[in-house]
């Protein structure tokens, strides 16, 4: 590979993620500036904070993506930009970027969406997937109808979780130097808002916990339904409160070491029917005592041929 394309490569890399995060930050200042606002002023909106932070997020993990694997950043390049990005090394002296590189900087190249953006943040940081997936499947979920369109109804907590996700991901993004800043104005308030959730979401547990078992004692504990397991989404699981059956809900991974395969479902969310009891992430399964992760060795069979139903 020449030194000049090598050059030439990591700057455009460099000089992309640099103008994702710089726009990310920009977005992610006006939400939380909003933000505060709402908290002091609460009969203000919460569509723009909304609209921001979602936007913010999503051009964050373009910049993750840019930064660490450049040219899976793009859908649709043609196959002579792919040889170049994905291998420089192969390229002889003398070759110099052609035209359709410089699509790259001004984005006229049509990037990936957040779903896959999502996708392969978990992939470069597998060990936030389990805490963070939730929250992100709520942003993204809300991402295109904050943007595009009106929200008709929205919980409050669902607008702080919007919110500490966001932080996290930024303060993420600082700690691992994927932005290049010398600084973060709203570090402390970024803090200050993952803090106060999760102050906050011991509390709401509690509650939650409380009003079940105010619901639960007209309930007959005799009461089971019978779940199937074959959905990889969604288990059955007792209620920690009346003990009934109830619902899980998360993904499975398999986990494979030298020669022997685990396969693990992680839990996410939790829902029951029976008491109302509703748990939203999994540390607030924790909190009431429900164990996150679930050894499903037993069916990794079943899984196998799950999976190969699905690549058929």
């Amino acid at each position: 590979m020449s030194s000049h394309l090598k050059l030439h490569l990591e700057r455009t890399r460099n000089d992309i993620a640099d103008a994702l995060g710089n726009s990310a930050k920009e977005y992610f200042d006006l939400g939380m500036k909003l933000y505060e606002d709402r908290r002091k002023y609460p009969y203000r909106g919460f569509q723009a904070i909304l609209g921001n932070l979602a936007i913010s997020v999503e051009l964050l993990l373009k910049c993750v993506v840019a930064r660490k694997i450049f040219p899976l950043l793009y859908e649709g390049l043609s196959r002579e930009a792919q040889a170049i990005l994905t291998n420089p090394e192969s390229m002889p002296d003398g070759t110099l970027p052609n035209a359709f590189l410089g699509d790259l900087r001004s984005f006229t190249q049509k990037a990936i969406d957040l779903n896959q953006a999502i996708s392969y943040f978990y992939l470069l940081f597998p060990k936030q997937k389990h805490e963070y997936s939730p929250h992100l499947k709520l942003l993204s979920s809300i991402r295109n109808v904050s943007v595009h369109g009106a929200v008709p109804s929205f919980q409050l907590y669902h607008l702080e979780r919007v919110a500490y996700i966001a932080c996290k991901l930024f303060l993420l993004a600082k700690e691992e130097k994927i932005i290049r800043w010398y600084f973060m104005s709203n570090e402390a308030a970024a803090r200050k808002v993952v803090s106060k959730f999760d102050e906050e979401r011991i509390h709401k547990v509690h509650r939650a916990i409380e009003d079940a078992k105010k619901k639960s004692k007209s309930i007959d504990h005799l009461w089971s339904i019978s779940l199937s397991n074959d959905e990889w989404e969604f288990r059955s699981e007792t209620c920690p409160v009346c003990q009934n059956d109830a619902s899980v809900y998360g993904y499975t991974e398999e986990d494979t070491h030298e020669e022997e395969s685990t396969l693990w479902f992680y839990k996410e969310q939790f829902e029951c029917d029976s008491c109302g009891l509703v748990l939203d992430d999994a540390e607030e399964l924790e909190l009431a005592g429900i164990e996150t992760v679930e050894d499903i060795s037993s069916e990794i069979e079943k899984w196998y041929s799950y999976q190969a139903e699905g690549r058929s």
